[in-house]
């Protein structure tokens, strides 16, 4: 059997042994210090484009994006049980609700997400709450409390004024889309930096099609 020292004098490390239980002596210590360490996740250093772009984000955006990956893996734990998830959104409103349906179809879990006033709305944040709410889950501080956008993009809903509209004065509020410059369609959409985007006030960043 092998014996380990140390010398107090010296600081020396002696070993009695073959060299053959010396081997395996070294090669036992490495697996308990394999076993012991944290294991690196495989895409750690290896995908330096996501986390740089990542790094370019805002927290809202980084946000958004994280809501987004986490709907989709809470919807796989309620389809290992055979269920199914539905969500209706509701952009104008600020609302989405997720319907958790079992085998027949039936409604079995329901939850709901809404917009604080003040706040602007998005599809993502909304969908990881309602899903959240349907599961019986705890829904994360930074959900509860999203950062609010710091500017208005391509792709974002701004609400509008509008105090002409061809026959009188009439004040309104119009939901418009902003888009590219170039790609702006009148009365439709309106181009990035323009008045419309600009002096809006921005209520939708989802930056998505919601039928």
């Amino acid at each position: 059997m092998p014996i380990l020292g140390l010398s107090t004098e010296s600081n020396e490390v002696t070993f009695s042994g073959t060299v053959a239980e010396l081997i395996e002596f070294a090669k036992g210590m490495q697996s308990k210090k394999e076993a012991t360490t944290t294991p690196i996740p495989p895409h750690v250093g290896t995908q330096s484009g996501r986390f740089n772009r990542r790094a370019m984000m805002t927290a809202r955006e980084r946000l958004v994006e994280d809501a987004a990956t986490d709907v989709r893996r809470q919807s796989a734990i309620v389809e290992r049980f055979r269920e199914s998830v539905e969500f209706h959104v509701n952009a104008e409103k600020g609302t989405v609700v997720a319907l958790v349906k079992g085998r027949s179809g039936r409604v079995v879990h329901r939850g709901i997400a809404k917009t604080a006033p003040g706040d602007v709305f998005n599809a993502s944040i909304g969908r990881a709450i309602a899903l959240r709410r349907a599961m019986g889950k705890y829904i994360p501080r930074q959900l509860m409390n999203a950062p609010q956008p710091e500017g208005v993009k391509a792709g974002d809903i701004v609400e509008y004024i509008n105090s002409w509209d061809g026959f009188g004065t009439t004040a309104y509020a119009k939901r418009i889309r902003v888009v590219q410059s170039g790609t702006a369609v009148q009365g439709l959409t309106a181009q990035e930096g323009s008045i419309i985007a600009t002096r809006g006030k921005l209520v939708d960043d989802s930056r998505e099609v919601i039928e």
